[in-house]
């Protein structure tokens, strides 16, 4: 990437701020605004901004030091305290995330420095494509997507939550496709970043150390997460990324708002009516179990997770399964009289009637014992009764909030039977 001719300065007092004309050159050594360094540590000079977004301003920067140049991410935080307890925060932070820099898919900590209110991190930049972007580009993530985004960030998760660090902000901006090798990590590899954003743009109170030695924020805007969610220990904190984990795999495979998948009265994330394609039992009930509304009904570390997402035993296979029936007689006449049967019902078999008016999939079915009714259970919410003589749809059950998963119907045909995802079973 060719780097900008330009030079930001980093006074959020500056009047030139945000404009980065042509008046500060690269190699300008103070701002031709406000007269401040253009540099921190007379190294590190910021020279495209990416954001700016909650208390915090990121640059992309040069290292100036090193003979190739490199590029890096400088972040910017500005603290309300001028009290020791901020500074002893900020190093705080700054040492767990120079540890957690070891791991192949967390950019590494290159430097950090103080200036008056401002605290600054700079660290490795990872040249690579976000998620959200992805998102954008190509549209709604398939389950394949999903299961790999799983397999990768969760071992990440779950490195940083052995070292008593949370996130707090995990989603598809922070969450990037690797185009090249990070600190020894594979192309196209997903990385996790935005480690220290959450910890260090939180209340001052609420990011300090606890008992246990954790860093975490507790500042939450997660659909979902309650004030219980808020406390410092590490379990909740370890909840907390996992359950925007599983935010951010709703999001991908619906490109839907939070606001629009997440029920404020029923507690539930109603994503299935909102998902193009099938998605399989396993990861619907690991999805669902990572933003279960009670904390301690959801999974309590990120190991946890990843052993049911590469758990097989589990599956439910949607092919039917065929029986054979004892046969007796001569291998010759078995087979003979199999190729007669297979020719007969390869010539009758057709198609009588498509039951069409579900808009969503139909997740189950049940014939009435005299197989004059049908029953139907949808992702759409509604169980419908058909009439199999004719294909008329006699009549239309509404009430569940989410998938209805299965139906039965009694042998009078009186009462019909519906269970869904939002843990109800309904008599109709």
């Amino acid at each position: 990437m060719r780097h900008a001719a330009m030079s930001y300065c980093f006074n959020p007092s500056c009047t030139g701020l945000g404009k980065a004309s042509s008046l500060n050159q690269t190699h300008d050594r103070f701002c031709s605004y406000c007269g401040e360094p253009l540099t921190l540590g007379d190294r590190y000079r910021a020279t495209d901004l990416v954001r700016e977004h909650r208390g915090e301003r990121v640059w992309i920067g040069i290292d100036e030091h090193r003979p190739s140049k490199p590029q890096c991410v400088i972040r910017q935080f500005h603290q309300c305290s001028n009290q020791p307890s901020s500074s002893t925060h900020f190093h705080q932070v700054a040492e767990r995330l120079e540890a957690l820099g070891q791991h192949p898919r967390i950019p590494s900590l290159w430097a950090s420095f103080e200036r008056g209110p401002q605290r600054y991190l700079v660290q490795e930049y990872l040249d690579g494509i976000a998620l959200s972007t992805q998102l954008h580009k190509q549209g709604v993530f398939s389950e394949k997507k999903i299961r790999t985004i799983l397999h990768h960030v969760l071992p990440i998760l779950d490195f940083a939550h052995h070292r008593h660090v949370s996130h707090g902000d995990v989603c598809s901006e922070n969450i990037v496709y690797a185009k090249r090798e990070v600190t020894g990590a594979a192309k196209g590899r997903l990385a996790l970043i935005g480690f220290g954003s959450a910890l260090l743009t939180s209340t001052e109170t609420a990011s300090q150390e606890d008992s246990n030695g954790l860093l975490s924020p507790v500042k939450l805007d997660s659909p979902g997460l309650t004030t219980g969610d808020q406390n410092q220990n590490l379990e909740i904190a370890i909840q907390r990324d996992l359950y925007q984990l599983g935010m951010t795999c709703v999001q991908l495979m619906t490109n839907e708002p939070h606001a629009k998948l997440y029920n404020d009265e029923t507690r539930l994330w109603q994503w299935e009516p909102y998902v193009r394609e099938d998605v399989s039992d396993r990861l619907n009930r690991i999805l669902h179990k990572l933003l279960h509304p009670d904390g301690g009904d959801r999974y309590q570390s990120a190991q946890a997770v990843l052993a049911d997402v590469n758990d097989t035993s589990s599956g439910v296979s949607h092919r039917p399964t065929f029986v054979p029936q004892a046969q007796t007689g001569r291998a010759s006449d078995i087979s003979q009289a199999e190729s007669i049967q297979s020719e007969r019902y390869s010539a009758t078999w057709q198609c009588v009637r498509t039951l069409r008016g579900h808009d969503a999939w139909v997740r189950s079915i049940a014939l009435s014992m005299d197989g004059r009714l049908l029953v139907s259970g949808s992702g759409d919410k509604t169980v419908k009764l058909w009439s199999v003589d004719d294909g008329q749809l006699l009549h239309t059950f509404n009430g569940h909030s989410t998938w209805v998963r299965g139906v039965a119907m009694s042998p009078d045909t009186q009462l019909v039977v519906s269970v869904s995802n939002d843990k109800t079973v309904r008599l109709w």
